[in-house]
């Protein structure tokens, strides 16, 4: 019984869950005003290349939160793959897991521009006589705008995979209402009542994201 309870959701809790979910949403948008101002007021003219790094992880920021507090506003329910969903684009029939996917893609973009963001400023500290700064000989200069490039969009794609992979993922609506007909740990079948729902077999694909996704943390950490 302790299972299924841990995978039933109430009216009242969902409903409160919804009232924190817009409060912390309207925080998050003064302070994305307040960065988006400071960025475009207060940063150097000389940082303009290091500034769009960090405009894209802000504009990233905010569309995950919309994305996850507007548009679809989901309940997964962890462990098992499954979530429901009531936001806007669920109310239209989007499936609910292209919003995952979409968390997963803007995270993994964000991770790889933090480590850009990094890179930057280590050449902003190195000293001139070490081998990673951009030192004052054209051809070693050409070189290293050549490595560093390479580097930089190594990282977007590694990063963007996880995301990739996500979206990749096949919605089967017949297989999802037999998972929850057929659930071996209790009632589902209460997550119809409450907007789109979907529920996934564990696969190999499936599978994938998540491994793909912890992997490129654990290398961005690394």
């Amino acid at each position: 019984s302790n299972t299924m309870n841990s995978f039933f959701l109430s009216s009242e809790l969902q409903s409160t869950i919804v009232i924190g979910q817009r409060v912390l949403f309207c925080c998050s948008i003064v302070f994305n005003i307040i960065a988006f101002v400071c960025l475009i007021k207060e940063t150097p003219e000389n940082q303009s290349k290091f500034r769009n790094y960090l405009f894209y992880i802000q504009i990233l920021a905010a569309i995950n939160d919309i994305n996850l507090d507007v548009l679809f506003k989901p309940f997964p329910l962890f462990p098992e793959l499954g979530a429901f969903c009531n936001g806007v684009l669920c109310s239209l029939g989007v499936p609910i897991h292209y919003s995952f996917a979409l968390s997963v893609f803007i995270v993994g973009n964000i991770g790889g521009s933090i480590i850009i963001c990094f890179l930057y400023r280590h050449q902003s500290i190195v000293r001139d006589s070490s081998r990673l700064s951009k030192v004052s000989i054209e051809k070693t200069y050409l070189s290293f705008q050549k490595t560093f490039n390479f580097m930089k969009w190594s990282l977007i794609v590694v990063y963007t995979i996880p995301g990739i992979v996500s979206f990749s993922v096949e919605f089967d609506g017949s297989q999802t209402e037999y998972l929850i007909d057929n659930f071996p740990y209790g009632d589902l079948t209460w997550i119809r009542k409450r907007g789109m729902y979907e529920y996934f077999k564990r696969t190999s694909q499936i599978m994938a994201i998540p491994i793909v996704t912890l992997m490129t943390t654990k290398n961005k950490y690394s």
